[in-house]
């Protein structure tokens, strides 16, 4: 039928627009029996298995935390960088595969830290965790601290 519309209408701006209109034609015949077959009851797991359903649960979840995660990480980083303290590099550690984003722990690296000059009489560590518990609501504890110069 396409051959035919193309044999039959001439070249130029028309047969542009008759092609999109028959395009969407075209799709909606093939579409039109879908919900006949489906019956409004199309049920996922017994086409595919619960076992792939639950894969692909899974999966979004540990995307969606691991972005929760990550920007946890820049959060802390920004507000250390506007205290006057940069070159903190932070990993925070979950299990981004449970439902509940729960942080287990937080290692920070402040072996290649610089402090801005007029911050430089400060506690730098008790900074650092004070900003860390107020973003992220861990415990002093949960805290681990590496002071490794590379």
């Amino acid at each position: 039928m396409g051959v035919v519309l193309d044999l039959v209408l001439p070249e130029g701006q028309m047969q542009k627009y008759v092609k999109v209109v028959y395009s969407f034609i075209v799709v909606f015949v093939i579409i039109s029996p879908l919900p006949k077959l489906f019956n409004g009851s199309f049920d996922f797991e017994a086409f595919f298995g619960s076992d792939y359903t639950n894969s692909i649960q899974t999966e979004f979840i540990g995307i969606v935390n691991e972005q929760k995660k990550e920007a946890i990480e820049k959060n802390i980083v920004s507000s250390l960088e506007m205290q006057g303290i940069s070159g903190v590099i932070v990993d925070v550690q979950s299990n981004i595969f449970e439902t509940d984003f729960k942080i287990s722990y937080v290692v920070i690296d402040v072996g290649q830290v610089v402090i801005n000059s007029e911050q430089e009489h400060i506690d730098m560590l008790a900074l650092v965790k004070k900003t860390i518990i107020n973003i992220t609501g861990v415990k002093e504890d949960m805290i681990i601290i590496d002071e490794w110069k590379r």
